[in-house]
């Protein structure tokens, strides 16, 4: 049986995953989840996924990438590394961030980053006839500079929102809010 579990929160916490046996626990302390390749599969077992770990992003698009990784591995089109790579290059991300939560915090420019990382990697796949974008099917998010540049200038984009009071809710567009691309420099 399939199931689709929806979880919020940065303290991490699995229960339902402690029987697992003999197979390592998921998570130890709370800070973070173990054995996870990618911010998403776990790589004892590589047909659980984990999506939304990443921290200090824009969730959405994230997951959508993240979505369309996972379907293609699950529908056979896209084939993951064996254990041994998987783990290793888990471990190297541990050496570059530490074993507690700021293994899974991204942040700018990280977060885009790894959201094109998950693009290149899911357009990789195997195509199938009859499948829609010339047999890619449902593209994942691509952050192209006016994107980037969008996500860099959040936290203004945030604050110049706050300024306006009531008035934010009129707001429709940045430039609205005094954005434009490109930047004027």
């Amino acid at each position: 049986m399939d199931h689709v579990v929806f979880c919020t929160g940065y303290m991490y916490s699995f229960p339902f995953l402690k029987n697992l046996s003999p197979l390592p626990d998921v998570v130890e302390d709370g800070s973070r989840v173990q054995n996870v390749y990618q911010q998403m599969v776990y790589h004892p077992c590589p047909t659980l996924f984990f999506l939304g770990l990443p921290q200090r992003v824009v969730p959405f698009p994230i997951s959508e990438a993240q979505s369309a990784i996972i379907a293609r591995i699950l529908a056979g089109r896209l084939q993951l590394p064996a254990e041994s790579a998987m783990k290793e290059t888990e471990k190297k991300e541990m050496e570059r961030k530490g074993t507690s939560k700021k293994f899974h915090t991204l942040g700018y420019p990280q977060d885009a980053d790894y959201i094109n990382h998950l693009y290149e990697w899911a357009m990789s796949s195997t195509r199938v006839s009859g499948l829609e974008n010339e047999g890619m099917g449902k593209l994942p998010p691509f952050w192209d500079k006016e994107k980037r540049w969008l996500r860099s200038i959040l936290p203004q984009i945030k604050e110049a929102s706050k300024r306006l009071g009531r008035e934010r809710f009129a707001v429709g567009t940045v430039s609205e809010l005094g954005f434009s691309y490109p930047p004027q420099i």
